[in-house]
């Protein structure tokens, strides 16, 4: 297997993945098309690939049922994780430099696999990554998340200094391996008005304040905690490269509402970079050609230049 090449999965086979997937490659040019490679359904690829597109290479997970897309079979989540297991054994072999993950439906493989999180948790328990980092590129916006997928109330008692303290330092060897001009962070706070002086909470002073300063201690350039309702501005107008948020919807609700259909999720913090459109199966259009690939596209882009040494956050 070749190096630099860019390994995608499929993901959930019932849903968006593979069209627009097919949809996506058939905008790269020859060059970059040489650098592909596929794992999934080869059957479900056939149904979609209607241009005749050919990766570098194909990795096919047999699956004997038919496939109709919205329609997921109650066995289908052994189907998407097999397919999930497969990338890591390609990625663990030296085929791959970056990964790109089609969506999956978390539900549908948690019925079997009932600790399975998300993407970003098993590629961090594949590779014995403590701290991964959720990470958003967007046309515009740029943000990071200190905590992802866990319900509200549990947001104060799950953040800690090393664990900030580390996302941190993956964000500033993100930006440094693009040798980008900015390098910035910009942080915020848990709470409103970061926390006025303790009249709102002491996350700040306690947790993430002696996180930044640590940070700062290692030359990161880390700036804050600063209230949310006005750091993202900065990252709007360029004052800070990446923004790092405490929850996931402390940052997503702004940075969805500003992606224009491009967000990638990239996962910082594994041996390799991982991407991924910032959206899901959308059982309701599988299979009608109405998904947009656009999110995808950008995510097969950010994961090349990251294989050729390509500053990521000036591909676009």
């Amino acid at each position: 297997m070749k190096k630099n090449r860019v390994l995608i999965s499929l993901g959930d086979p019932w849903g968006i993945g593979p069209e627009i997937t097919a949809n996506a490659l058939d905008k790269l040019n020859s060059d970059e098309l040489s650098r592909i490679s596929l794992v999934g359904s080869s059957r479900i690829w056939d149904q979609v690939n209607k241009k005749g597109i050919k990766p570098a290479e194909f990795f096919d997970i047999t699956y004997q049922d038919s496939i109709i897309p919205g329609k997921p079979p109650d066995d289908g989540g052994i189907f998407v994780y097999n397919t999930l297991l497969k990338a890591v054994e390609i990625i663990r072999d030296g085929g791959a430099e970056a990964l790109v993950t089609a969506p999956v439906n978390k539900h549908l493989i948690q019925i079997h696999y009932h600790d399975f999180i998300g993407h970003t948790e098993f590629l961090a328990k594949s590779f014995n990554s403590d701290y991964p980092t959720m990470f958003f590129i967007g046309p515009e916006l740029r943000v990071a998340l200190a905590t992802t997928h866990l319900p509200l109330r549990d947001v104060s008692n799950m953040l800690n200094i090393d664990m900030i303290l580390n996302h941190l330092r993956n964000c500033d060897s993100f930006l440094k391996r693009g040798n980008n001009p900015n390098p910035g962070i910009g942080v915020c706070g848990l709470n409103p008005h970061a926390g006025e002086s303790g009249a709102f909470g002491d996350e700040e002073a306690s947790i993430i304040t002696p996180a930044v300063n640590k940070a700062c201690e290692e030359g990161i350039r880390a700036e804050g905690p600063f209230p949310a309702d006005t750091l993202f501005i900065k990252g709007f107008n360029g004052t800070y490269s990446i923004i790092l948020a405490m929850y996931h919807d402390q940052a997503l609700t702004v940075f969805k509402s500003t992606d224009n259909g491009k967000g990638v999720n990239v996962t910082l913090g594994l041996p390799f970079i991982r991407t991924s459109p910032d959206h899901g199966t959308a059982y309701d259009i599988a299979g009608k050609e109405q998904a947009s690939h656009l999110s995808m596209l950008e995510a097969i882009r950010i994961s090349l230049a990251n294989a050729f040494r390509q500053n990521i956050l000036k591909f676009r």
